[in-house]
């Protein structure tokens, strides 16, 4: 949970915010900012033998579903996705969704236009 989010929700056990390095096990993640899904929506990259992103919200390709919350805003969602994880990831960047299959940077950056042109 994020300061941003924290009062959408009666109870939460750790604030995390943007650019937090965190360890669990032999696994090191760092925190995404990603609003849009909600203000303080955010994803984890998990740095592994292949690097992965996993978005705490629905990530591409379920981002039609991403801003029908109080609060939230698809032309931040899109810049959000666009800045934090397509231009900061090598295509190869595995991306586990919220929602949906597995995907890679690669397969779903190229869709970043018909999802504005569509609306999610």
């Amino acid at each position: 949970m994020t300061s941003a989010d924290a009062g959408m929700l009666p109870s939460y056990d750790l604030i995390l915010e943007d650019d937090e390095q965190l360890s669990v096990g032999d696994l090191r993640i760092k925190t995404l900012a990603t609003p849009g899904h909600t203000p303080g929506s955010i994803c984890f990259a998990v740095e592994r033998h292949e690097p992965a992103v996993q978005p705490a919200t629905p990530s591409s390709p379920a981002a039609r579903a991403t801003t029908s919350f109080e609060n939230a805003d698809f032309d931040t969602i899109i810049q959000s996705i666009d800045r934090r994880i397509f231009a900061a990831f090598d295509p190869d960047t595995m991306v586990l969704p919220g929602h949906g299959t597995a995907t890679t940077v690669g397969n779903e950056s190229p869709h970043l236009g018909e999802w504005v042109e569509r609306g999610w």
